[in-house]
């Protein structure tokens, strides 16, 4: 893939993580640089405890770095302070979660048009964006229902709806396919590559699930917080 004439989405620059308990040091993420472009679905591949969700938080801005920089469409985060980055992330940033995060109390039509609406967009505006986003992923007839009456599969896609309700330039999904049975699972992984080259999405996806190495742009091995060279590429061509 060419992406030396496009502006990187997110930019690593030698992060690091380190998390101390009484006088125990973890380092979670280990000198990591990297840069995500448009349309690039990007995959950390890595086992539980390696270090993936820790990269994706900050990623997003949730925890502060101890060593280096992240930069989002060309921000550099450690300049915004907790609103600022609240209100960039609201905007410019989609999350989809293993655990999907979805307001039990609403409907699904509720849940996507509350993410509007704290930007500011008028209800009648939100509400026909998200019928139009239920549409595209083949479950508008949800739109009435609740969390409670969808199944595991049918959760994630409305949760990555709420993701796109905001035209959020950047999608991180930890863990995507871990609750999903293996056919929702795989409709999952096809739906994020879908989305990555027809709407021209960053995706940076955290997973265990190898199966997501046949739709990715590229494959990074996280282990001990660390990219390991090799070992991505070493996994990819025993899945192809």
């Amino acid at each position: 893939m060419k992406t030396n004439n496009r502006f990187p989405i997110v930019q690593l620059e030698n992060l690091s993580k380190t998390f101390r308990q009484n006088d125990h040091f973890t380092n979670a993420v280990c000198d990591v640089s990297l840069q995500v472009y448009p349309g690039e679905l990007i995959l950390l591949l890595g086992p539980s405890g390696s270090g993936k969700t820790t990269l994706l938080t900050l990623i997003a801005g949730f925890i502060q770095p101890s060593a280096g920089k992240v930069r989002l469409f060309g921000q550099d985060l450690q300049t915004y302070g907790k609103r600022d980055l609240q209100k960039l992330r609201a905007g410019k940033v989609g999350f989809v979660f293993q655990n999907f995060l979805l307001i039990d109390a609403l409907s699904v039509l509720q849940n996507i048009v509350l993410v509007q609406e704290f930007l500011g967009t008028s209800r009648s505006a939100a509400k026909k964006k998200a019928l139009a986003l239920l549409a595209q992923l083949d479950i508008a007839k949800l739109a009435g229902r609740f969390p409670k009456q969808l199944s595991q599969g049918e959760k994630q896609r409305v949760a990555i709806a709420r993701a796109l309700a905001n035209n959020a330039g950047l999608i991180i999904a930890d863990e995507p396919t871990a609750n999903l049975e293996s056919t929702q699972g795989f409709e999952i992984i096809q739906l994020l590559h879908r989305l990555t080259k027809s709407h021209g999405k960053s995706v940076i996806v955290a997973s265990h699930d190898q199966r997501m190495i046949s739709v990715a742009d590229r494959v990074l091995y996280i282990e001990d917080g660390a990219i390991r060279p090799g070992k991505a590429s070493a996994q990819m061509s025993l899945q192809r």
